[in-house]
């Protein structure tokens, strides 16, 4: 089984995908011939992905790279409107029971919603940074010998997961509003990954 093919089983929803008829055209617009197959959309997106991402412009700069990495992670990373009130609630209850429940009753509505906006900055800030971390990476030249195609599935599992729970021992699924960090990267497990599927591919 090609990279593709299995990007292309695991994520039914890819091939026939808007960014993907979006590469396909792209090719056919520069003269390739059609896509044939589910595989062949899938491999001209990632191909297409690796020349946006590592193209520069006349002074060097990777124009490419800072757009798709902006766009993914606005697409996997909360803003302040998307933050549920249950953790706003936990966080009052945090404060209490560190003494400040009185601070929090004599504070106005504006002095709240202000102290919310302030931590909200600092959170989410800290989790866009632990998901860029990623990008940085798979842009550098420390991960060229990860095939584009496996950055694509380990990028887009990343994103299914929160930081590791060593009570638990396992990496516990996010969802859309986890307000928490992504996985840090350990670079010896992830090449062990990618070596494994390799293999099995």
């Amino acid at each position: 089984m090609s990279e593709s093919s299995f990007l292309a089983e695991k994520y039914a929803d890819l091939p026939g995908s808007k960014p993907v008829e979006r590469a396909v055209q792209k090719t056919l617009n520069e003269g390739a011939p059609g896509a044939k197959t589910k595989e062949d959309r899938v491999d001209r997106y990632i191909a297409r992905l690796e020349r946006v991402a590592f193209s520069t412009n006349e002074r060097g700069e990777r124009r490419g790279l800072e757009l798709l990495e902006k766009r993914f992670l606005d697409a996997n990373t909360l803003t302040y409107e998307e933050i549920p009130e249950s953790y706003w609630k936990n966080q009052e209850q945090i404060e209490r029971s560190r003494g400040k429940g009185g601070d929090l009753a004599q504070a106005s509505a504006d002095q709240l919603e202000q102290a919310r906006k302030e931590h909200a900055k600092m959170v989410l800030s800290d989790q866009r940074a632990s998901l860029e971390q990623w990008v940085d990476y798979f842009a550098s030249p420390d991960s060229f010998a990860i095939p584009p195609a496996l950055k694509y599935w380990v990028l887009r599992e990343v994103t299914k997961l929160k930081e590791y729970d060593k009570d638990k021992q396992a990496f516990l699924p996010r969802s859309r509003g986890t307000v928490g960090l992504f996985p840090d990267i350990n670079y010896e497990a992830l090449a062990y990954i990618v070596d494994a599927l390799q293999k099995k591919l």
